[in-house]
């Protein structure tokens, strides 16, 4: 058996205002209430799965963490703190929103509160709302407001397997960044995921899930973060509409790899043809490193999915920028070039 000792490390980034229009702001959220039902680890192919975390609670909303608060992700730790595992080789962490046995078509929530200032939107600032139908309301003090999400698990599969040894003391990480992982907008359709809708008479809010990555291992993992803009002929420095988060363990390697909707004054509408690239709203599938040190990933349920996916992500250094092709696996879809730079 290996004893862990269990730390958290929460990079949450700082407050932004991004812009996609006028009705339009990402902002990161200054609480984000998330369900943390279970953390594991697994052997190659799901087997030999071992509990490192494991919520006293029946539901997921009685294991809510505010992952923007450190002393509620401190609290994580000290009932992880004594946790031990079978001597073995394992290549997958899981993070589970709800309890064993739910399926995808599940509901959750995740609860957020946060203000967008009086020059992101018109007719602002806004502050979310527990009572408002879209979400936020008219004002500078918010609330904290749920967004019904489906019942998921995040599985990280890391590019180097990792092998416990008898009486060893290891640890166990988690990387949060809430950077632009929600946004207002004025028209959100009552039928998104994730989203709350008040029929148009309002601001409405969105969601997507964040950068919550348990990593598993000695030593302290970052994140690197890239903006994309996207055209089917030359990719223009201003169209950003798509991030790009990459974890990077202590020794210098990337282990995960996450991609994110990115608005802004100047983005692209993801509808466009010419310029809208494809979709950023999707969990990571596939991970790959190839020989030159570049990522492959893709994202999305399957091979016909239709979400990103890149063959050859160049890592960069800070401001500098690279270019390349990305496009998803469905048959015929759209091959985009790409302009990406590391912020």
């Amino acid at each position: 058996m290996k004893k862990l000792h269990f730390i958290i490390i929460a990079l949450l980034g700082f407050p932004s205002f991004l812009f996609a229009g006028g009705s339009q702001a990402s902002f990161t959220p200054t609480g984000y209430k998330y369900p943390v039902m279970k953390i594991s680890i697994a052997q190659a192919g799901g087997l030999g799965e071992q509990v490192l975390y494991q919520c006293t609670g029946t539901t997921s909303a009685s294991c809510m963490v505010d992952m923007a608060d450190p002393t509620a992700l401190a609290a994580i730790g000290t009932a992880a703190a004594n946790a031990s595992i079978e001597a073995a080789t394992y290549t997958t962490i899981n993070l589970y929103t709800c309890p064993d046995g739910s399926s995808g078509t599940s509901l959750t929530t995740i609860s957020v509160m946060g203000t967008v200032s009086a020059g992101a939107v018109a007719g602002g600032p806004f502050s979310t709302s527990a009572t408002a139908a879209g979400g936020m309301l008219t004002g500078s003090t918010p609330e904290f407001t749920n967004i019904t999400w489906a019942c998921s698990t995040k599985s990280i599969t890391m590019t180097t397997p990792f092998t416990v040894t008898a009486g060893s003391t290891q640890t166990l990480t988690l990387l949060v960044d809430l950077t632009n992982s929600v946004w207002t907008d004025a028209n959100a359709s009552p039928g998104m995921g994730g989203c709350k809708s008040d029929g148009g008479a309002l601001q409405d809010i969105c969601g997507v899930m964040p950068f919550i990555i348990p990593y598993f291992g000695t030593g302290t993992p970052t994140y690197e973060r890239y903006l994309v803009a996207h055209n089917t002929v030359t990719p223009v420095a201003g169209d950003e509409n798509g991030g790009v988060n990459l974890a990077i363990d202590p020794n210098g390697s990337v282990f995960y790899a996450g991609v994110q909707p990115y608005f802004s004054a100047t983005s692209a509408n993801p509808a466009n043809a010419t310029n809208g690239g494809p979709d950023y709203n999707a969990s990571t599938r596939t991970l790959g490193i190839n020989a030159d040190g570049s990522i492959a990933f893709q994202t999305g349920a399957n091979a016909v999915d239709n979400r990103v996916g890149f063959t050859t992500f160049m890592r960069t250094a800070v401001t500098v920028t690279h270019t390349g092709q990305c496009k998803n696996e469905a048959s015929g879809a759209t091959v985009w070039n790409y302009l990406a730079t590391r912020k």
